[in-house]
């Protein structure tokens, strides 16, 4: 729970708080700041009553932390004094880690370290990077400046001390959902058979902590019904269009297995995780059609993560049936029933070794598609960009891997 108020004058802004742990992921040839440039921060034991989450730093529990305050200007002018004055402070119990923001913008976050990757410690040191976008003046600052020409973003933040005698938390998470809906469409015509206003659907997630290190998610039937819609293409070229990613599932830790940091956007790009759950390729006749938009994900698996020696991990699959349209045709008034998608299965892996400020890594997929039950073959969907999928035969599997360093 997040609540901010305002005050003097409007401010529209956001403060943000990164947090990596010892197990987080750096960026391949990103230069490491130096030891002794490196800013720190200290979070607070809390002692006494946590504060509540309610927007107003007015609990007493906030006089116990240091304050920080030495911001500087990513944008406009880098390395500037900022404008708006900012202040943060930490503290901490054996639950949660809390965050206020002060100053004309209020706001205070409670982050559950069940959230956390750390490792069992007397004393724990953190990368904590914060950031504060003020909208009204188009300016961005932040406690440890990375400059807009520099590779890296994690290998460059701060460092979080004080949080001592924390447990790691067994990350165990269940989210079962329930979900229906109901449609009405103007100038619905009587005589087609599939005017249905009503519908249901019904899975779950699941998230498991697999030591510090490792993280299992797993979907059955996900729901993608609160994700943004993506916008409307006109597409006259022979090619696909290829959409931002914006399903959680395949969000998280999404960089494993794609291979782009955040400050590497010219980067290629070798994993495309929208050819799972696209739309059907086939196609259906009749006057009118009952025809699914998207492929079914019956369930999917990943696992992510990075160890201690520099090894990052990430892999995933994902099973889709076998999806039919339904048609009718008037001259006939007959029922018809067609494959317009083949039952199919998805697996990637990507390991990504770090060798100083080298890299070397190995990203392997394989696609598993049927002809759509009438014998007709569908072309599989080739989840690793940088091949194509070729063949005719009844059953296709597609296995690609690809080696480099850098």
């Amino acid at each position: 729970m997040m609540r901010y108020t305002t005050f003097r004058r409007s401010i529209s802004a956001l403060a943000v708080a990164a947090l990596t742990t010892s197990s987080v992921q750096s960026q391949p040839g990103a230069q490491r700041v130096n030891a002794s440039s490196q800013k720190h921060a200290r979070a607070s034991r809390i002692r006494g009553q946590v504060p509540r989450v309610d927007g107003m730093l007015d609990d007493a529990a906030w006089e116990q932390a240091l304050p920080i305050t030495d911001f500087v200007q990513k944008i406009p002018t880098e390395g500037a004094a900022p404008t708006v004055a900012t202040e943060v402070r930490l503290l901490y119990d054996n639950h949660a880690l809390y965050v206020g923001d002060a100053e004309g913008w209020t706001a205070e976050m409670r982050i559950p370290l069940s959230q956390l990757r750390f490792n069992a410690k007397a004393e724990q040191h953190w990368g904590l990077q914060l950031t504060r976008n003020v909208a009204d003046i188009a300016e961005r600052v932040q406690w440890t400046l990375i400059p807009v020409s520099a590779a890296g973003f994690s290998s460059r933040f701060g460092r979080l001390e004080g949080i001592d005698g924390v447990p790691p938390a067994r990350r165990v998470e269940l989210l079962p959902y329930v979900a229906s809906d109901l449609t009405y469409r103007a100038n619905e015509s009587k005589a087609n058979p599939f005017v249905d206003h009503f519908g249901a659907r019904a899975g779950g997630d699941l998230k498991v902590g697999l030591g510090p290190n490792l993280t299992l998610d797993a979907t059955i039937n996900p729901d993608f019904g609160q994700v943004e819609s993506d916008p409307a293409i006109v597409n006259l070229s022979a090619f696909e269009n290829v959409f931002e990613e914006r399903r959680p599932f395949f969000i998280e830790g999404n960089e494993l297995l794609t291979g782009r940091g955040q400050s590497f956007i010219g980067r290629p790009t070798w994993f495309y995780s929208r050819r799972i759950g696209g739309a059907p390729h086939g196609s259906a006749g009749g006057d009118f059609r009952d025809a699914p938009t998207n492929t079914t994900i019956l369930s999917a698996g990943k696992v992510t993560g990075r160890f201690k020696s520099g090894l990052s991990v990430g892999a995933l699959a994902a099973v889709t049936p076998r999806e039919f349209a339904r048609t009718f045709t008037l001259a006939t008034d007959s029922l018809g029933r067609i494959a317009v998608e083949p039952p199919s299965t998805f697996g990637v892996l990507r390991l990504q070794q770090e060798f100083g400020s080298r890299t070397a890594f190995l990203i392997w997929q394989q696609s598993r598609q049927d002809t759509d039950g009438a014998g007709r073959f569908i072309k599989p969907r080739d989840l690793l960009d940088a091949t194509g999928a070729t063949g005719d035969h009844f059953l296709v599997m597609k296995v690609s891997y690809l080696l480099g360093a850098r």
